[in-house]
């Protein structure tokens, strides 16, 4: 059943090396959601709990999925022991001792 907003959009993605532009049409549902074809999804590489950036540009809606960073990691003297020490970098997530004790008692 069609819902008063079944508004058709146009969906468009270009491969990174510039090839023919994939278009369809997609509908949105009674609920705002929308289903990315399944071509699409393979096509980038998309999996479900993807995010994706949507950006408005005049009359079209750009979809963009937001890649990963990837995390540096480096070997470093720890400050209080000396000993060298893993580091992820200054916004790394911190564990607590607690947190460190916990993830401990499950390695074998």
């Amino acid at each position: 059943m069609m819902n008063s907003l079944g508004l058709y959009y146009r969906l468009a993605g270009m491969s990174q090396e510039g090839q023919q532009r994939v278009m369809t049409r997609i509908k949105i549902s009674a609920k705002g959601q929308i289903t990315l074809p399944g071509r699409i999804r393979r096509r980038l590489s998309l999996q479900q709990g993807d995010c994706l950036d949507a950006k408005i540009d005049g009359e079209r809606i750009i979809l963009t999925p937001r890649r990963a960073r990837r995390v540096r990691l480096r070997i470093v003297r720890g400050p209080v022991t000396g000993l060298p020490v893993l580091t992820c970098g200054p916004d790394a997530l911190k564990l607590t001792t607690k947190q460190v004790r916990e993830i401990l008692a499950d390695f074998p």
